[in-house]
């Protein structure tokens, strides 16, 4: 079965644990439970779950039940996944109530007592975890929507959703209407239904994938909005009137619009890159992700191997490099300003969010996040070392007492807590892979991160993590 459920929880609190799902049915498999740190830029990858774990699944007390036995195998995994993550998840009541959580898993699970198709089940999933508002706590799914689309496109300009294309020249007068409706069904209440479809931790980052998703009638089905596949939109258009566009769904449609990417800021399928524009004074990083060559270290033989031709055609090699030639540009260019570019960014490591923040010279007692992890049975399970240190810790602190199941900060209880320890270990450690010389170029001009509001903090000089 294609259905995966992927999950790696960063809870309000600094820390979560990530588990990967795959089904054989869907249980019959799990990848390694990992944490990971979050500090100031987006995102966390996993150094150990290509390695470990691939083939060890944890029974489930569920599944000893009589409840568990009369049902059939769609219902069985729907359960199994939904109570792993009940009690693994660091907080899968703070989006919603423990009573709305058992209400809906008990209706899903009926809705799939007669039901025998895989893409059910796998919508079924994907629904239920879209209540616990976690962008990492998904299911990828193999149904993504199909042909054919409409020929339209859609964008965001702040919380007004913009026709931004149509398939004929004769339309192009629409382009950059106000959508106000689909069906006459109000835009944000199409939003609304389409939430279900995905997972996300706030409203800029559903926004950002549904519009996407729009442009598929078997989504607008499912949600409601039409019978057939004819989709009209009500807009209002740039000339201030109030106009109507039918559209019917073709296969591979193009797709007509004026807005185009500036050639500076145009994203490119790498991971990051830098332009001086001299006349401006100013250094343009567009950072994709926060990966670099050093991730190919993570695969194993012989995929690792194949990996690196690949990583050279892309231009993917050492970001501490990368950063050594650009902050050395910028000083013989007479750079006043650097804008980083993470519109785009879809995560990855935090060193090399500290290796950017170290040639930015933020103070170096600045305070890191804090840990806070859940110590659930499947962490046990995965990390009984780990999980012994921790209890010792507690038990020592607290004369004697269980390390609880539960979200807990680390910092309450350990002696030492890297939120003590210096913000840049990881870069000045010579020892370390993501070390960087100190006698680095220095950047004391203007600062401007570009982001997503909710994944990166806007500073101008000095510029400090909070």
């Amino acid at each position: 079965m294609a259905a995966r459920l992927h999950y790696v929880s960063v809870p309000r609190k600094g820390i979560g644990m990530g588990i990967t799902l795959r089904s054989g049915t869907l249980r019959r498999s799990i990848a390694t439970a990992i944490a990971c740190i979050v500090v100031g830029f987006p995102g966390c990858i996993s150094s150990r779950s290509l390695i470990e774990g691939l083939a060890k699944t944890p029974l489930h007390p569920v599944q000893a039940t009589a409840r568990y036995a009369s049902m059939n195998s769609h219902q069985q995994d729907f359960l199994y996944f939904t109570e792993t993550v009940r009690e693994t998840h660091p907080e899968p009541f703070a989006s919603w109530s423990k009573e709305e959580f058992d209400r809906e898993q008990h209706r899903m699970i009926e809705s799939l007592d007669a039901e025998t198709s895989k893409v059910m089940l796998e919508k079924s999933l994907q629904s239920f975890l879209s209540h616990i508002q976690d962008s990492h706590t998904n299911a990828y799914s193999s149904w993504a929507g199909g042909q054919p689309e409409y020929p339209v496109s859609f964008i965001w300009v702040y919380d007004t959703l913009i026709l931004a294309s149509v398939g004929r020249e004769e339309d192009t007068t629409l382009i950059g209407s106000r959508v106000l409706s689909f069906n006459a069904i109000p835009a944000d209440e199409v939003f609304t239904r389409f939430t279900r479809f995905i997972t996300y931790g706030n409203v800029y980052e559903a926004r950002r994938t549904l519009r996407y998703y729009f442009v598929f009638p078997a989504f607008h089905r499912d949600a409601g909005i039409i019978d057939s596949d004819t989709l009209e939109l009500t807009l209002l258009a740039p000339d201030g009137t109030t106009r109507s566009h039918r559209l019917v769904p073709i296969e591979k449609p193009k797709r007509i619009s004026f807005a185009k990417s500036n050639p500076i800021t145009e994203k490119v399928n790498r991971p990051f890159r830098y332009t001086i524009l001299k006349k401006e004074n100013v250094c343009y990083l567009q950072w994709n992700s926060m990966v670099d060559v050093r991730m190919v270290r993570r695969l194993s033989f012989p995929t690792n191997l194949l990996a690196y031709p690949v990583a050279w055609y892309m231009g993917i090699g050492y970001f501490d490099n990368f950063l050594e030639d650009m902050f050395e540009e910028m000083k013989d260019e007479g750079v006043t300003t650097l804008v980083v570019d993470v519109r785009g960014n879809g995560g990855g490591s935090s060193g090399y969010g500290e290796q950017l923040l170290y040639y930015l010279d933020v103070p170096p007692n600045s305070r890191d996040l804090s840990m806070a992890i859940r110590f659930s049975p499947l962490y046990r399970e995965f990390y009984p070392g780990t999980y012994a240190d921790y209890a010792a810790s507690y038990s020592k602190k607290y004369a004697g007492k269980k390390l609880p199941d539960s979200l807990i900060v680390i910092s309450d209880f350990m002696e030492v807590d890297s939120s003590k320890e210096s913000f840049f270990q990881n870069v000045t450690d010579a020892e370390s892979d993501y070390h960087i010389k100190p006698n680095r170029t220095i950047f004391e001009g203007k600062r401007v991160f570009s982001g997503r509001r909710g994944d990166l903090q806007f500073c101008d000089h000095p510029c400090v993590p909070r």
